[in-house]
This record gives structure tokens, sequence and C-alpha cells, in this order.
């Protein structure tokens, strides 16, 4: 969750903007309102913020997967998630796809898909904070286990 939010630059750290499983067998956090990212403006100056990293050290699957992006597709950050319509016209999870045009706004419904994506402005925003990552961990100042 913390790699998520520093990438997308997540500005509103309220206790209510994050949800805990109660699945024990599952432990997760999930950010559920990203309203407030990319470099968004006015953001909340009163909460600890999560563009940041604050936990003590990040997976390394996810680092790894971040060194593989080729350097000239930031779209590839672009998509967050993809959803498509089942045969009763239920929403499902899909396998993400290169964002459609999507300019200014977080989420698009096409038909019988729905994609969370960003502009790209905002996907070159998350590319390079990918690379000052990347840095920060080949510095050693961001732990990976």
């Amino acid at each position: 969750m913390n790699l998520l939010t520093y990438l997308i630059d997540h500005r509103d750290g309220r206790d209510g903007n994050f949800l805990e499983s109660t699945d024990p067998s599952d432990p997760r956090i999930f950010a559920v309102d990203n309203g407030i990212a990319f470099e968004g403006f006015p953001w909340n100056f009163f909460v600890h913020n999560w563009n940041r990293i604050r936990v003590p050290w990040l997976r390394a699957d996810p680092i790894a997967r971040l060194r593989a992006l080729p350097p000239d597709e930031p779209d590839r950050l672009g998509t967050l998630f993809d959803m498509d319509a089942d045969a009763q016209g239920v929403l499902r999870v899909a396998q993400p796809r290169r964002p459609r045009s999507i300019r200014r706004r977080a989420c698009a419904w096409h038909l019988t898909r729905c994609s969370s994506a960003s502009p790209p402005r905002r996907s070159r925003a998350s590319k390079e904070r990918s690379r000052d990552l990347l840095a920060d961990v080949d510095a050693g100042k961001v732990k990976v286990q």
C-alpha cells in the first residue's frame, strides 16, 4: 500500500481513506480514496500523508517489477486496474490494459469496461517517482526484504 501511495503522490492520509482487512489469513491495507494524488492541490496538511515511504522496508518483488518496466513505457504505470462486465453485467477485475483516452479523469467507462487510470502527465510523474525510489533503494535509504 505504501508503495502505491508513494508512486501516486497520495496527499490525504486521513484514517477514513484507508481500510484494513478483517481476514486474519490475508491481512491487507487498502487505499480507498486517492482523490488528492498526483500533485493535487490543495492537500491535507493536518495529517501524516503517505506520499513518502513510511514503512521500515518494502517487499523485494514489487521493487523488482518496477526495475523491469521499460524506460520508454511510462504508460504502463498509468493503469491501476481494468474491469470488464460479465454476462450478467457485473464488473469483474480484468488484466490491466493500456489506458484509453483519459485526459483529466481518474476513471473512465467505455460500454462494458471500466478503467482506473491516469492521464499521461500523471503517468510520467509516477515514473519519475519510481526512478527516485529505485535510486533511494540502491543508495540504501529505503530497505528492501
